[in-house]
């Protein structure tokens, strides 16, 4: 058979034809099995070879061990491609989400030292390390979030529980008084500077970084000032004075007339 008989034979444009079926049946039969191994389902493939039907149940196992957070189908239900049907959440390491006020980020940065501990369980503090700071302040709470990891081989660490939070920022100078030293007003913030012969001036100040003990003073005062530790309490003495001498003078002018 020549070149142009092989061409023009119908014979041969069958075999031709059957050939690219099955070289097509072959790209199809890669592809479906890559997409078998994708779904971690492999395991069918060959039971698919030998037994040439198809299953009616599948088993689908999760790519790792967790516990089952969500369940979105039951038996008979019609799902489509891109829906969610299991959700199941691993808690072996756990995001811890740290709430901060706008004017503590001075003072806190990625990588500070961090102690986590179960408010009340007796169980041993986490060391761990601040990982991100959120560019951005929460609407609702006016806070910015920080976030950490941490390993949680026991589960002791449950979704949506509370801890008290430690973070070891890089100490830095600056001048501080006890918190009870600050009288905090409508009109700012003040403490009871003192002056000499036991006397007393209230002053208004700009505070900073607050720990549980200390306030920062940003302004008003200076390296050296000695102010009331409780000014509140001066304060109310004096008006308790005031009040006093007032009564007293009230009563020495009743008893005139």
């Amino acid at each position: 058979m020549n070149a142009e008989d092989a061409h023009t034979n119908p014979d041969y444009r069958m075999t031709e034809s059957d050939m690219m079926e099955i070289q097509m049946n072959a790209k199809n039969r890669n592809l479906y099995t890559e997409k078998f191994q994708y779904f971690d389902v492999g395991h069918l493939i060959e039971e698919l070879n030998t037994s040439y039907r198809p299953r009616e149940v599948i088993e689908v196992r999760a790519p790792q061990s967790g516990f089952v957070t969500k369940i979105e189908v039951r038996e008979g239900s019609v799902i489509k491609p891109m829906d969610s049907l299991f959700s199941f959440t691993n808690l072996s390491r756990v995001w811890v989400d740290v709430p901060l006020f706008p004017d503590q980020l001075a003072w806190v940065k990625d990588g500070d030292k961090v102690t986590l501990k179960l408010p009340k369980s007796g169980t041993p503090e986490i060391k761990a390390r601040l990982q991100f700071i959120t560019p951005m302040v929460d609407s609702a709470t006016r806070t910015v979030q920080a976030r950490l990891s941490v390993d949680n081989p026991r589960n002791q660490l449950l979704i949506g529980s509370f801890l008290d939070v430690t973070i070891h920022a890089s100490p830095h100078k600056a001048l501080a008084v006890p918190r009870s030293a600050v009288m905090r007003t409508g009109k700012g913030d003040w403490v009871m500077l003192a002056g000499g012969e036991g006397h007393f001036t209230p002053v208004k100040v700009e505070t900073g970084i607050e720990t549980a003990d200390s306030i920062e003073i940003t302004a008003g005062l200076q390296a050296g000032d000695q102010v009331a530790v409780n000014g509140q309490f001066l304060l109310d003495a004096a008006a308790s004075m005031s009040d006093a001498a007032q009564r007293m003078h009230d009563n020495h002018d009743a008893g005139k007339h």
